[in-house]
């Protein structure tokens, strides 16, 4: 029984952490277009790591930054999910669409199932194949519009999901030591700190101050809500369930979907309707299926 409540509340945290990720290719792609990307991902990192330092000190987390064994896996946290995804995924979006980002950003679902299989031999049951491919189907009809066009901006989103797997395996060692709130603190502190050095080399910082006050709002809720709170949530997931139903379970385009029609009025087509009830029919083939308890 215990072992079926810890899989329902880890599911739970993982579509909820899912629902505020949805955000985050939009607003991604919006801002991206309209400030200096890797100062962009720079500011929020930063900003997510302020809110999540007094987190960390109203629940007594500090000293959780003491324990030496989990440096190394909170470090390969920050190299595979923030500094290089976040440094590709930022610089890519300028150059494709906020569903496109949204939707590729799922391809995240295949290498982590290889990465399971070939690496850590994880058992992936036929449903949960089953539910992934049809994830995998949806994503796909809903880049489809009468043909397949990959740019570059779409293939260096592919790129950054590949490390993901990486990333979410560091990570699954290194909350067996510390919260999850620790490990975002850390990663989001030292990847913003890098990514900021990174857009002082290589990006115009003239009109920064401006671009902050005109998109406070952005920076803000992508800062504090997405990189933060919702990622909070999905580390409590990951704590509960296998890397290979975390992945499964990443319904965040679905909801990047909605997000778009709703605050950003952008129409999605036949095709990315169709697409939308294909991902969320896999997704209940999955949420049915008997998940491995990591």
């Amino acid at each position: 029984m215990k072992k079926i409540t810890e899989k329902i509340s880890g599911e739970v945290f993982i579509l909820a952490s899912c629902a505020g990720w949805g955000l985050f290719p939009i607003l991604t792609n919006f801002g991206a277009k309209r400030m200096p990307p890797i100062w962009y991902a720079a500011v929020i990192s930063l900003l997510s790591a302020v809110f999540l330092f007094f987190y960390l000190a109203t629940h007594k987390g500090l000293r959780e930054l003491f324990v030496k064994k989990v440096w190394p896996w909170i470090l390969g946290v920050t190299l595979f999910i923030v500094i290089i995804p976040n440094f590709l995924i930022f610089t890519s979006a300028k150059y494709t669409s906020g569903i496109n980002t949204a939707m590729l950003l799922q391809t995240e679902v295949i290498f982590t199932f290889l990465f399971c299989w070939i690496f850590l031999g994880e058992k992936i049951t036929r449903k949960k194949i089953i539910g992934a491919f049809i994830v995998f189907i949806g994503t796909m009809a809903i880049l489809y519009q009468g043909k397949f066009e990959l740019n570059i901006g779409d293939l260096g989103i592919i790129a950054a999901t590949t490390l993901y797997p990486l990333g979410n395996f560091c990570a699954k060692k290194a909350l067996k030591m510390v919260s999850p709130a620790t490990i975002l603190f850390v990663r989001q502190f030292l990847g913003g700190m890098t990514l900021l050095s990174l857009s002082f080399v290589l990006e115009n910082w003239s009109q920064t101050d401006l671009l902050f006050r005109q998109n406070a709002g952005i920076i803000l809720v992508n800062g504090i809500f997405i990189m933060a709170i919702s990622r909070i949530w999905w580390y409590e997931g990951l704590k509960r369930v296998s890397l290979s139903t975390v992945a499964s379970l990443s319904s965040a385009p679905a909801f990047s979907l909605l997000f778009a029609v709703f605050f950003f009025s952008e129409i999605p087509t036949l095709y990315q309707l169709a697409g939308f009830v294909i991902v969320m029919a896999g997704l209940l083939v999955l949420t049915r299926s008997k998940h491995a308890i990591p």
